[in-house]
């Protein structure tokens, strides 16, 4: 096996031909361990903080390794470091490889769908009409259709989905826009090359798709890096799930006859048919619409049988009656448009099938409430099993790796929630930042707790006090979206700093002003937890209001915790707390970036003094020195850091 540790030393290519870069040992140890596990097709997980430099680690081994590796992330963010950044970092240093960047369909423009557009706009919002001359030029000219290119044109941009790829209107190689398909095009780069770089979701997407096709979409390959990686049974739980939607119907029957219109055709028991179908949908949606609940919750037995029994028995038969109508009129050699249409028709049929089984006893049935309608969905409530048969156990090389993975100094935990029951290569590698020196850890003791009528009100009084002392430069990350709007409505006035909020404008631009105004403060929610980078002192601070417990309300956090008992089992201490570790340990990662950073985390959950669970929760943490009192977080922050100190 070759040795990494001239790669990585202070004579190798790295060191002459990367600007700033400075060997590091655990780095080098990670990448000898990640070209083991590549090599030798095992399983490695590693833990690397900030500054260890763990995408040099994994991406060297990857190139060396001579086949085809997938890279995942978790975020966009770490997806353009590595495209930006790294990848043409190691081609100057000399590396020669072949890359592509894999995003979902969705991300794409749709030539064929495009055409259709432009022939005969459908705008729900009128002042995008404006947009579709310079939509129009931005398609002729792109080499790629990636919409991450329209930097010019609004994040929300109405009329995307209707020019955009999906698999509902795709006809493949049949279809008379193939040869200038930007989602062929993007499949035969990656066919090419010798790193593939995807996402999370697009992963699971494609794993799923093989459970029930031949083949997928990602290129076969020897062995993947999850970077990331503690987010994955979330994306896992999502992908190995079923959905079934009043819209997913309405949006098939509307295909259809716009398909019948172009042919000039309109056979009476298809169209009627269709207009039973869409009868008996809207017949269903309103039973579940009169279901007691919240935005999101819990299919009972007794609902699920009313539901199966009356409407949704109904909606099955009319897919059946349908697909049945659409062969019998249209008997011979069929378009592939119309190809297209049965195809959705059984996979609606088969989904609403797994939906309304209350015998299945593997699966949480929810519901979850929109704006544009209801959803029914189908989730697993564990996902180890489905892991370990299509994943772990196709003999290829994994890596899995992030910044958190470890609860109480070891990775048992996420080992036993995504079916690693095997001997693996793990390593922990120690952070690099001296939290002594550069960090405090501010937990209050005299808050009410979080479920007082009073915590909204002394959270808002006390986040006034912290972020006056910090002078702003504060990410404040709230655990639900009510504590978030309720702190911003007490906020007072005249603060002397801007104060940004999550969902006054978009994630990109938020960020941007964050990092450009250096006083601001930033409320935001569980997006913000992960793949937030602002180095330097506009972050000089991150303020958590409290311990981000999974609610036991959530369907499928429900469903677990009942799993968890029937194997007896204590779900809080097995499951409930080592996730929160985890979450935790994500919000707070946010504000150490460099080792001239310096910053005060802090947790405004009292239950951390309070409750037998608070020691274990603070013994996860990073090893800040702990405060109680606002007044010493000034003076921390405005002393300057001592550089005689060792890191």
């Amino acid at each position: 096996m070759t040795d990494l540790t001239q790669i990585f030393g202070p004579e190798g290519p790295l060191a002459r031909k990367l600007p700033g870069f400075e060997p590091r040992p655990g780095q080098a140890r990670m990448a000898q361990l990640v070209l083991q596990a590549l090599s030798d097709n095992e399983t490695s997980l590693i833990e690397a903080g900030t500054g260890t430099g763990k995408t040099l680690a994994y991406l060297v081994p990857a190139i060396l390794l001579g086949s085809r590796v997938v890279i995942s992330t978790g975020t966009k963010t770490l997806q353009g470091q590595l495209v930006d950044k790294d990848i043409p970092g190691l081609r100057r240093a000399g590396f020669k490889f072949e890359y592509a960047l894999m995003k979902g369909r969705g991300n794409y423009l749709c030539p064929q769908r495009l055409d259709h557009f432009l022939a005969e706009p459908l705008l729900d919002v009128a002042a995008e009409a404006k947009l579709v001359k310079p939509f129009a030029s931005w398609a002729a000219k792109t080499k790629t259709g990636d919409r991450a290119e329209l930097t010019d044109f609004p994040d929300n941009l109405r009329f995307w989905n209707q020019v955009c790829s999906t698999s509902n209107h795709c006809l493949g190689s049949t279809c008379s826009f193939f040869t200038t398909c930007f989602v062929a095009r993007m499949r035969q780069a990656a066919a090419r090359a010798d790193l593939v770089i995807v996402n999370h979701h697009l992963y699971f997407a494609d794993l799923s798709l093989r459970l029930t096709s031949p083949s997928g979409v990602i290129p076969e390959h020897k062995a993947v890096i999850f970077d990331e990686a503690h987010g994955l049974e979330e994306v896992a739980t999502e992908h190995f799930g079923t959905m079934f939607s009043g819209l997913r119907l309405s949006e098939l029957t509307r295909d259809l006859r716009s398909f019948l219109s172009a042919l000039k055709l309109s056979p009476p028991t298809v169209i009627r048919a269709a207009s039973a179908l869409e009868s008996r949908s809207k017949a269903l949606f309103k039973l579940v619409d009169k279901l007691p609940g919240n935005d999101r919750f819990r299919l009972e037995d007794q609902q699920l049988d009313k539901l199966g029994k009356a409407a949704g028995q109904n909606v099955l038969d009319s897919l059946s009656a349908l697909g049945d109508e659409l062969r019998r009129a249209m008997p011979q050699t069929r378009p592939a448009e119309l190809e297209t249409i049965v195809r959705r028709g059984r996979e609606l049929h088969a989904d609403l099938c797994l939906i309304l089984d209350s015998q299945d006893r593997e699966r949480v049935r929810w519901v979850e409430r929109r704006p544009r309608g209801s959803l029914l969905n189908a989730s697993p409530i564990e996902v180890a099993d489905q892991l370990r048969e299509n994943l772990l156990s196709v003999g290829n090389g994994i890596v899995l790796t992030s910044a958190t993975l470890t609860t109480g100094n070891n990775f048992g935990f996420l080992k036993q929630r995504l079916g690693i029951d095997y001997e693996t290569l793990d390593l922990v590698i120690p952070p690099i930042f001296d939290f002594a020196r550069q960090t405090r850890l501010y937990l209050p003791r005299d808050l009410p707790e979080p479920n007082d009528s009073q915590f909204v009100e002394a959270l808002t009084t006390r986040l006034v006090e912290f972020l006056r002392a910090t002078s702003g430069r504060a990410l404040v990350l709230f655990t639900s979206y009510r504590n978030m709007l309720g702190v911003r409505e007490r906020l007072p006035h005249d603060l002397p700093f801007r104060v940004l909020l999550q969902g006054e404008g978009t994630k990109n631009a938020l960020l941007e002003q964050f990092r450009d105004d250096r006083s601001s403060v930033l409320l935001a929610t569980a997006s913000f937890w992960q793949g937030v980078d602002v180095v330097g002192e506009s972050l000089s601070a991150v303020f958590i209001d409290k311990l981000p417990f999974a609610s036991p309300g959530e369907p499928i956090i429900a469903a677990r915790i009942e799993a968890a008992r029937a194997r007896q089992q204590d779900p809080f201490w097995t499951f409930q707390v080592p996730s929160a570790i985890l979450a935790l340990r994500q919000g707070l990662g946010r504000l150490i970036r460099s080792r001239d950073d310096r910053g005060v985390l802090a947790i405004a959950d009292v239950r951390l003094h309070t409750r037998r669970y608070g020691r274990k929760i603070i013994a996860g943490l990073p090893p800040s020195p702990q405060v109680s009192e606002i007044s010493p977080l000034r003076e921390f922050l405005e002393q300057p850091l001592d550089p005689s100190a060792t890191d």
